[in-house]
């Protein structure tokens, strides 16, 4: 089957105290991305506006358009030929850059089309290749002068939305499946290789990360890929698709992923800074973790699709635990530190009575004159232990 692959690989890097954005002001290398107020007045008919602000004036966006055509080494000793089409670079609030790489293959059979993403989306053995040339280099240049410890922090391997587009009349809906599993999965399926995924994987795959609505196209949301096939689409839905679906609901969840992955991190490599991550993530869920994206059903279903192909509800879940789990133990030391204060201030308030009411019977009975001072006080001292131990086994024996 020939197909048109228009696929983008993201990943992201956490900034270290350098400003990006003047960096990337800076470098001719890379132009603004703006949005005129009718732009943005446009975009709020479709989606709530405290998320087209974020998306489209609190996030900066920087692009390198480009149009460079790239060899791509397979495995088998041949060449594919894909063409990059742009990087774009979005500078999110926590420091967070995300970027991403804009590859497209035209009129080329799916399995080769999945064999070059499937080869792209890992950074190993690039050096010296076409894509770490002309796309990896200009990121990993920008990553270092910000300080940032790597390129891609989370993992080894890109992110990746693609958009898979086949000529033709739709196929039936069991077609389409193994389809969107193929391009989801970077690999060609098919049930009666017995080298090939299971019935069963197949089936709780695809029944869990489906997105199905139209005849003419589905989707697909996995751990690492997003992905829509379709065939013969109106020209206006291939914008839809890389404007809104990726470029801002797609990106939008990876922020989200990104940002509670490294929070998830952060929690665990250095308990003592929990104060601060707790308010940071207190931060983002009150500003940036929007209950309703848009006005419409689509866009609400493709991006709970999303945060659940992208495991954000498991990341919130462990971060939530690992909080918990961290203020308990706090209130666990605090109420044994407050216990060991309790414990010296009853010893030294019972050493006080004793004191007192020692010094009370020697002014009535003047110890030194009839059986010793020190008979005297040890006595009242036997006398007021024995009275709060009687007294402990009584409540104990009266609450049995």
């Amino acid at each position: 089957m020939k197909v048109n692959d228009i696929a983008y690989l993201c990943g992201y890097f956490s900034t270290i105290g350098n400003d990006v954005e003047k960096l990337l002001s800076g470098d001719s290398f890379w132009t603004p991305c703006s949005h005129s107020a009718e732009e943005l007045e446009a975009e709020r008919k479709y989606y709530f506006p405290e998320f087209v602000d974020l998306c489209l004036n609190e996030v900066k966006t920087y692009r390198h358009h480009c149009d460079q055509e790239i060899k791509v080494a397979m495995t088998d000793g041949t060449d594919r030929k894909a063409k990059l089409t742009g990087i774009n670079v979005y500078l999110y609030p926590f420091g967070l850059v995300l970027y991403s790489i804009g590859v497209r293959q035209e009129a080329v059979e799916l399995s080769d089309a999945l064999n070059v993403l499937g080869l792209r989306m890992t950074l190993a053995a690039e050096n010296g290749s076409d894509f770490e040339k002309y796309a990896v280099a200009p990121l990993a240049e920008l990553a270092a002068k910000s300080g940032a410890g790597k390129l891609l922090e989370s993992g080894n391997k890109y992110k990746l939305f693609h958009v898979v587009v086949a000529d033709g009349e739709p196929v039936a809906q069991d077609e389409l499946d193994k389809l969107l599993f193929s391009a989801g999965t970077l690999t060609m399926y098919d049930e009666d290789d017995s080298m090939s995924f299971t019935k069963e994987y197949f089936t709780e795959i695809v029944s869990q990360g489906r997105v199905s609505v139209f005849r003419n196209w589905g989707a697909l949301s996995l751990l690492d890929t997003f992905t829509i096939f379709a065939f013969s689409p109106k020209e206006f839905m291939l914008g839809v698709w890389a404007e809104d679906y990726f470029g801002k609901l797609y990106l939008y969840t990876l922020f989200r992923k990104f940002f509670l992955f490294r929070l998830n991190h952060s929690f665990r490599a250095d308990k003592s800074r929990i104060s601060r991550l707790k308010d940071d993530l207190e931060t983002f869920e009150r500003n940036y973790s929007f209950p309703v994206l848009s006005y419409n059903f689509l866009p609400e279903m493709v991006v709970k699709s999303m945060e659940k192909g992208l495991d954000i509800p498991d990341e919130k879940e462990k971060i939530s635990e690992m909080v918990n789990q961290e203020k308990e133990r706090k209130e666990a030391e605090t109420g044994d530190k407050m216990n060991l204060f309790l414990g010296v201030i009853s010893a030294l308030t019972l050493f006080s009575a004793i004191w007192d009411f020692s010094c009370l019977m020697d002014g009535l009975f003047v110890f030194g004159e009839t059986i010793g001072t020190v008979t005297g006080f040890r006595a009242c001292t036997m006398l007021i232990l024995g009275t709060i131990c009687l007294i402990i086994l009584l409540t104990r024996r009266f609450r049995k």
